[in-house]
């Protein structure tokens, strides 16, 4: 048996050595993300001017045409032609553009067009100029063109490194390293509890286990050596039972004096206690009195809820109880809170829990600009110039 349990023990160290990089893999994904974004946001600024360097080339090669095919629109050339009219900003159609090159009207007054004598060498350096400018727009189109596919391909190759550190990070979260460990850690505990009964020393283990196996290993004479595996168990049972009850209330209070510990500084006015229980009720008291948690406001409710869920990790991450998953989505935490100071102070408490604990992440959505005050740049997420995502 002992060396059972030493074989046990190797295998837990083992295992415990072989623990996957979560903090490190946490820090590729995130900063695969942010290079998303960034590409993203640059592909849209490629796309943009790629858009813009088309509209360019078509209207010019407009230009090009029709001085060709009109004297009139050659004098309008030399000097205007916009897009929509300077008064009212009505775009001028294409009926009002045929127009003025087959009825000589001006398509923004509908005004005659004068007569225009046409001389050769104005014409010809009209026309070259104008194709000068439809060669350099048909160039800019090009290179617009090829930046943005050029973009577009990096933004893929930041896609496909983002998927594959998530993926990653996928595989040591849902892998066997976990079972196996816990596998590996529950035997080496009923080694040493099978062990200790053997011996009938409790040394080493917990203090009320301890007990347990002396008081079982050690039991009292009694008359005709009667079988007493009943009472044993019976006696194994009722420890148990104290035991959890004992670090449930122990939990719990800590657990409640931390939610509203956090509320208070979140701003709910007037909470004397809460008494969580199993079936999730919060059993609040405002002033000394019992209040429904459906008679809070809506601002206090979300204060609470984030109170509570931020107990929830502090304390379990103080008694070791690791059951959380780790990462926490909230949209839009401060969207019923009135007050500024408030927003700030939410938000803060939200940073500061995941900034000090390495095994909690929390992604929050929201417009206050309390965010810009307690958020490092590079934990944040937006769209160009910062400005709101959606």
């Amino acid at each position: 048996m002992r060396k059972a349990l030493k074989a046990a023990e190797a295998t837990v160290t083992t295992l415990e050595a072989g623990q996957p990089d979560l903090t490190g893999l946490l820090a590729d994904v995130d900063a695969a993300a942010r290079h998303v974004a960034h590409q993203q946001a640059a592909l849209q600024e490629a796309e943009e001017s790629h858009a813009l360097a088309h509209k360019t080339r078509l209207k010019d090669e407009r230009a090009a045409r029709r001085a060709e095919q009109s004297g009139a629109a050659r004098l309008l050339l030399g000097a205007l032609e916009p897009e929509s009219c300077p008064r009212c900003d009505h775009a001028i159609d294409d009926a009002r553009r045929s127009a003025e090159e087959s009825e000589h009207r001006c398509s923004v007054c509908a005004s005659p067009l004068p007569e225009v004598q046409d001389d050769p060498e104005t014409r010809a350096a009209l026309l070259s100029r104008l194709h000068d400018r439809v060669i350099a727009s048909r160039v800019a189109e090009d290179t617009a063109r090829q930046a943005a596919e050029a973009t577009a391909a990096a933004c893929g190759d930041s896609r496909a490194a983002y998927d594959l550190v998530n993926a990653r990070l996928t595989a040591a979260r849902s892998g066997s390293w976990y079972s196996h460990l816990e596998s590996a850690r529950e035997s080496v505990y009923q080694l040493r509890g099978a062990l200790a009964v053997a011996a009938g020393n409790g040394t080493g283990l917990p203090e009320v286990v301890g007990d347990y196996v002396t008081a079982t290993t050690n039991p009292p004479d009694t008359e005709g050596g009667s079988d007493d595996s009943d009472a044993i168990l019976e006696a194994a049972a009722s420890v148990l039972s104290n035991v959890v009850a004992d670090h449930s209330k122990a939990l719990f209070a800590d657990l409640n004096e931390e939610i509203v510990s956090i509320a208070r500084d979140l701003g709910v006015a007037n909470l004397t206690s809460v008494n969580l229980g199993l079936d999730g009720k919060l059993n609040a008291r405002k002033t000394g009195a019992k209040h429904p948690f459906s008679s809070f406001s809506p601002t206090d409710r979300l204060r609470t809820r984030i109170a509570a869920i931020v107990g929830m990790i502090k304390v379990g991450r103080k008694r070791g109880i690791m059951s959380h998953p780790g990462l926490l989505l909230i949209d839009a935490p401060t969207a019923e809170e009135l007050s500024a100071e408030n927003a700030r102070k939410c938000i803060k408490t939200l940073y500061e829990t995941a900034a000090n604990d390495v095994g909690i992440q929390i992604v929050i959505t929201s417009i206050d600009d309390a965010v810009w005050e307690v958020y490092p740049r590079d934990r944040t997420v937006t769209g160009p110039g910062k400005r709101h995502l959606f």
